[in-house]
């Protein structure tokens, strides 16, 4: 009895230690970028970080598929762009120069809540958020319509609801016609809903952003931010 006992101890023990082996996943982002996480039963816990070359543009940590903690993202000058708390679900810091780039439209039918009410934003470095977002739009575009596209301003629309979840859009002209495309980002990204007095709207957060059918542009793209301002 006592041989069984042992003989089921160590099977108990090596099964939980597997369980807390945690196992690196890697993948590379469509801006070459490299999204790392730690995985363990399937659940991601420990640290999540995105790098591009030797810069980190995202880090933070996991508990159970859950966000917890401080998160930082940064510019690709290092300096930090956001940084946010899951534990208090509160926003601590914001380039607000950087964020000065995109224009949000709160979707209200009350005047006051669409000029007073706190901007939707993404929880995610900015400037990487827009570079996927070019080549995500890059990649909607139809093969007859790129040469009429190549060099040309398009705007780069989130449409943000008040739960935080986005859907993307690339909004482009030709002729006179307006075209809207859905778009796949690549990465999930969390948002901060528009809110106003504690109760949050839809809102379309847009960039502007230049596309180019380069086949030697590759992955190595730069955004011209001052191309990119909105007006």
């Amino acid at each position: 009895m006592k041989r069984v006992l042992v003989f089921l101890f160590a099977i108990l023990g090596v099964a939980r230690a597997e369980a807390q082996i945690l196992k690196e996943k890697k993948v590379v982002l469509p801006d070459s970028s490299i999204l790392s996480y730690l995985v363990n039963q399937d659940k991601i816990n420990g640290l999540y970080v995105i790098k591009k070359g030797n810069v980190d543009l995202a880090r933070g940590n996991y508990v159970d598929n859950q966000r917890v903690g401080n998160w930082y993202f940064f510019n690709v000058d290092k300096s930090v762009f956001l940084r946010y708390n899951y534990d208090n679900k509160k926003l601590l810091f914001v380039d607000n120069k950087t964020l000065a780039l995109a224009s949000v439209a709160v979707k209200s039918d009350n005047e006051d809540v669409n000029s007073k009410a706190s901007i939707s934003m993404p929880i995610f470095s900015l400037e990487q958020y827009l570079i996927l977002a070019t080549v995500a739009a890059e990649s909607a575009v139809r093969q007859d319509q790129q040469d009429k596209l190549n060099n040309k301003e398009v705007q780069i629309i989130a449409k943000v609801d008040k739960k935080g979840i986005a859907q993307y859009f690339l909004n482009y002209e030709i002729k006179g016609k307006t075209y809207q495309d859905k778009i796949n980002l690549g990465v999930n990204v969390d948002w901060i809903p528009a809110s106003y007095n504690g109760v949050n709207y839809d809102s379309d957060f847009s960039l502007k952003t230049v596309l180019s059918f380069s086949k030697e542009q590759g992955f190595h793209r730069k955004i011209d931010w001052n191309r990119s301002r909105s007006k």
